[in-house]
């Protein structure tokens, strides 16, 4: 029998493949970490529909008196009037928290949802896809699979419904990202070679493996700096913080979060008490997460950018609601139209892009068999990248809105639009999701 000391019996053992087998258990991030990126990518569903009315796509008192709509056709009370007069548009009570950082978003309104569904969780999956039809791999998986960056770790909280994730690998829930502790170093290390090809490899797993562990300790030191900020007894808001703690920790590269509860906005009733109530606190929650971004630089590393310099934040909902009441003291779902927020570093705040009208009843015809007005998004001219004027929309009606005539440019604004101007930021032309098609051009800096 031969004898060997400790040292040469580890040094066979790793040319035999026995310690790379334990360490092939890990993840497989732990072996292809790709070059850091200082892109992130933060998506926040607000379930249920928000009332746009209330918020980014408000109307002033003075239309609202001017265009005396009937209590059919407007579900009228004060604070369902604009509060405040922001460049092109009006904004709602519930912009009162995003205040301070007005000039940090990028409103856009005018969005056409899928006319043939009012349904929630079919306009959610096309607002959350870009692909009308349902059951397609959701943006942040999409992207990261155009990107060609399978080792992405994407983290998601989901309030009931399937995550459509396109069988990517690397994903965590990030109810889990309170729970991950450092790894111990390997005692096999200080014995390792450099003078087989073996030794080096593992040499190389070794330096990846530490390089988690610190990416681990930034993760639970953020995770501890954010909920000291912005903790919340709300499920959806507790994970959005714990979503940025991973992204701002590097453990992460991109997230969904349904933030609210189908629930809370989907007020068929009670809808002045408790949308207002419930729109408004998440959007408390995520001007709390801009201002921790803003003071929190990337990796909690002075040298770097901070983390609101790094990330998009894309915020969603399924589609509007409705102008006109449903039942009593409620309004209904509205597939015609929609709005959506963008901020971050590289997003070019202050700005209103996109319009809606709202129709009276006497607009309308017959055959649409709607009982109140209709709240629907302006065509818009991706030319002038702007929403389509009166002078222009002077020749349409109401039933061929939605069509894109020969040698014009007139047409909506969907949710794929969105999705494609954000994958362009993040260097990518085609994303399976969605066909390729129009862009809106003055999103982001560069």
């Amino acid at each position: 029998m031969i004898k060997m000391d400790r040292r040469q019996f580890i040094q066979a053992a790793v040319n035999a493949g026995l310690v790379y087998s334990v360490s092939s258990m890990l993840p497989s991030s732990v072996f292809a970490q790709e070059a850091d990126s200082d892109k992130l990518l933060l998506v926040l569903r607000f379930n249920g529909a928000w009332d746009t009315l209330l918020m980014t796509d408000a109307r002033s008192k003075e239309y609202l008196n001017t265009a005396a709509f009937s209590t059919a056709e407007f579900l009228a009370f004060d604070e369902r009037a604009a509060v405040k007069q922001y460049k092109n548009g009006q904004l709602g009570v519930c912009m009162e928290p995003l205040s301070g950082y007005l000039d940090d978003l990028c409103i856009i309104n005018g969005v056409m949802m899928n006319l043939q569904s009012s349904a929630h969780e079919t306009n959610r999956e096309y607002m959350s896809s870009g692909n009308v039809t349902s059951s397609t791999t959701f943006f942040p998986f999409a992207l990261a699979q155009a990107m060609q960056k399978p080792t992405y770790r994407i983290g998601y909280h989901m309030e009931y419904e399937t995550l459509r994730d396109g069988n990517y690998g690397e994903k965590v829930s990030t109810k889990n990202l309170n729970s991950y502790s450092e790894s111990a170093d390997d005692p096999y290390e200080t014995v390792l070679d450099d003078d087989t090809p073996a030794a080096s490899f593992q040499k190389n797993i070794l330096a990846q493996k530490r390089k988690e562990k610190d990416t681990i300790a930034v993760l639970n030191k953020l995770v501890e700096k954010v909920n000291a900020v912005a903790s919340s007894t709300n499920t959806g808001m507790a994970q959005a913080s714990l979503a940025l703690a991973g992204l701002g920790s590097g453990f992460l590269k991109m997230a969904q979060v349904d933030i609210t509860s189908d629930g809370s906005l989907d007020t068929h009733s009670s809808h002045k008490v408790n949308h207002i109530k419930n729109l408004s606190a998440g959007f408390e929650h995520v001007a709390k997460l801009i201002k921790f971004m803003k003071e929190t630089p990337y990796k909690l590393d002075s040298a770097n950018k901070s983390l609101f310099d790094v990330t998009t934040i894309v915020m969603t909902s399924e589609f509007a609601r409705t102008a006109s009441p449903d039942g009593f003291d409620g309004t209904g779902h509205n597939q015609y139209n929609n709005s959506c927020i963008l901020l971050g570093g590289n997003v070019k705040g202050g700005q209103i892009i996109g319009e809606s009208q709202i129709y009276k009843l006497s607009e309308i015809k017959a055959s649409y068999g709607i009982s109140g007005s209709l709240f629907h998004a302006k065509p818009f001219n991706f030319k002038t990248q702007k929403a389509m004027t009166k002078a222009e929309m002077s020749g349409i009606t109401i039933d061929s809105i939605g069509t894109c005539t020969p040698n014009s440019c007139f047409d909506y604004i969907y949710p794929e639009t969105i999705w494609r101007t954000v994958a362009q930021q993040f260097g990518v032309n085609l994303v399976s999701t969605f066909p390729t098609g129009n862009v809106l051009k003055n999103i982001f800096k560069s």
